[in-house]
């Protein structure tokens, strides 16, 4: 995966043994495919049966002793502890959250100083109304719509490392992609 390819350079602070978290994990393409980086790898999603497909992949990979699933309680991811993780994943979940500022804000708290949170979104999509709900997007997001949520959390610690704009092919069709990096600083 091209996300992969791009969170792997973000690793030289910890080499190996970094704790990673990918939020909206799925059945964990992109945490389990950076194993050899990773001492603790938790996916979180708040639907169940995603989890439970996770969990199967860290077992059938002989993984159970690095990884572990988990199912949120609260949209808004108001369980993640705070300054824990050396990485944070968000690949290509914001725009089904409705509530975007406060879990991007829980993402960025949940960061360790001197670590990165790391966002993916498809941009250039044009969709009518119904044809979101039906695929459950709450709002895309941009740059410039990143850039003005992070400005709006106030927070002195954050600071936009990187951005790119990587093209891939998912069922024969290009897609525009947005990779989004930030440091908490220390």
């Amino acid at each position: 995966l091209a996300f992969m390819k791009k969170v792997k350079p973000y690793s030289f602070n910890a080499g190996s043994g970094l704790k990673v978290m990918e939020f909206g994990c799925g059945p964990g393409r992109v945490i389990l495919g950076l194993a050899e980086l990773v001492s603790e790898g938790v996916g979180v999603d708040l639907s169940p049966a995603m989890i439970t497909r996770f969990e199967y992949a860290i077992k059938s990979k002989g993984l159970s002793s690095t990884y572990r699933g988990h199912v949120l309680q609260n949209p808004n991811a108001s369980e993640l502890p705070k300054a824990y993780y050396d990485l944070v994943l968000s690949p290509f979940v914001l725009h089904h959250v409705s509530e975007q500022l406060s879990v991007l804000k829980r993402l960025v708290e949940a960061v360790m100083p001197g670590g990165h949170l790391m966002i993916a979104e498809i941009v250039g999509v044009e969709l009518g109304e119904e044809e979101m709900r039906k695929k459950g997007v709450h709002a895309w997001l941009d740059e410039g719509k990143i850039d003005e949520l992070l400005t709006s959390l106030e927070l002195p610690n954050v600071k936009k490392v990187k951005v790119e704009y990587p093209t891939a092919t998912a069922e024969g069709d290009s897609l525009s992609l947005l990779f989004y990096m930030i440091e908490v600083t220390v």
